[in-house]
Parts: C-alpha cells; sequence; structure tokens
C-alpha cells in the first residue's frame, strides 16, 4: 500500500511539473518577438509562434503546420 501510494505521489509530481514546463513553454512562445519553432526528434513541427508564422509564409510562401517536417 506506501508502494503505491508513493508511486501515485511521483506520478502526481510528474504531471505537475509536466504541466508547469508546458505552461512556460507557451508564456515563451506568446511573448516573443523573434521567430520560435519547436521540432521532435523527427524533425516534424510540434509548435510555433506567430513570428515564426509569419516568416515562414514570407520566405516560403506556404503555411506552416503542425507535424509538417520542417526539412520540407
Amino acid at each position: 500500500m506506501v508502494s503505491a501510494a508513493l508511486t501515485m505521489t511521483k506520478k502526481e509530481e510528474n504531471d505537475t511539473a509536466l504541466i508547469d514546463l508546458q505552461q512556460k513553454i507557451e508564456i515563451l512562445m506568446r511573448n516573443t518577438e523573434e521567430p520560435f519553432v519547436l521540432v521532435d526528434r523527427d524533425f516534424s513541427i510540434i509548435a510555433f509562434n506567430e513570428e515564426f508564422k509569419y516568416q515562414y509564409f514570407k520566405y516560403f510562401s506556404m503555411q506552416v503546420c503542425k507535424g509538417h517536417s520542417i526539412l520540407d
């Protein structure tokens, strides 16, 4: 029983840490004037800010989309 309680507490701590990290990333993405993009290990776009969206369209004449490869 104690082991299960400790495991649940650790999971709750991890969940809280993940939510905190997601909030910090969102704040960074919304409050920077620089183009900002996050990609996963396969170079797929997972997030970007408005400035990146603007710059991407300006230089490539294409809309940027989550899930597309940054290499395409």
